[in-house]
């Protein structure tokens, strides 16, 4: 067995994950080269199952810890599944003190309805709030977001499942990362007093 995107606690189970750290790290760089100082992430926890545990929800707290040590003012809201939460998320964000000037959420869909729950307010991306998402999936805005490579997770699966064929011991799982990336687009622009909060 090999898990992608995941692990699992059976030792005999292979495991693909992705480091969410060098992405954050290259999000964090442009976010405070354009003036800001003021984050807030958008995290998503999922059902805890016994056997697998999936590594996009270790994206959030990973945010946060780097934005802290970046030495940026970071808040975190955690989201469930329901859409009609994104409402709930955007009157905590308004009401944050210091109000942020960039948003990092979870996934691209999340930054997507964010965005529309926004800009159904009055308010304008990347005037008021720059906004990042993750999956680089979203056609709607021209979102900045963080990414992996799923041709080198496919790649890693092969050489796992070709390494155990060969050399297996039972028992002995073989553990891989890949690293995240930042791909900016224009959803990031420059704070300004305006927009500060």
């Amino acid at each position: 067995h090999v898990f992608v995107s995941g692990t699992s606690h059976y030792p005999h189970i292979s495991s693909i994950t992705v480091d969410p750290a060098p992405g954050i790290r290259e999000m964090l760089k442009c976010l405070k080269e354009n003036g800001h100082r003021n984050l807030c992430v958008i995290a998503q926890t999922g059902n805890v199952q016994s056997q697998f545990r999936n590594c996009a929800y270790e994206r959030g707290p990973a945010a946060v810890k780097l934005a802290e040590r970046a030495g940026m003012h970071t808040v975190c809201f955690n989201l469930g599944d329901k859409a009609e939460e994104v409402e709930m998320v955007a009157d905590r964000i308004l009401a944050s003190v210091p109000r942020p000037t960039a948003l990092c959420a979870h996934n691209d869909m999340i930054a997507e309805q964010l965005m529309d729950c926004l800009l159904a307010r009055g308010f304008h991306v990347p005037e008021d709030f720059s906004v990042i998402g993750y999956d680089d999936v979203c056609r709607k805005y021209d979102l900045s977001t963080m990414n992996h490579s799923r041709f080198e997770i496919a790649h890693l699966a092969v050489d796992i499942i070709a390494e155990l064929s060969m050399h297996a011991v039972p028992d002995n799982a073989v553990h891989r990362k890949i690293p995240g990336c930042f791909i900016r687009k224009s959803s990031i622009g420059i704070v300004n007093n305006h927009n500060q909060g």
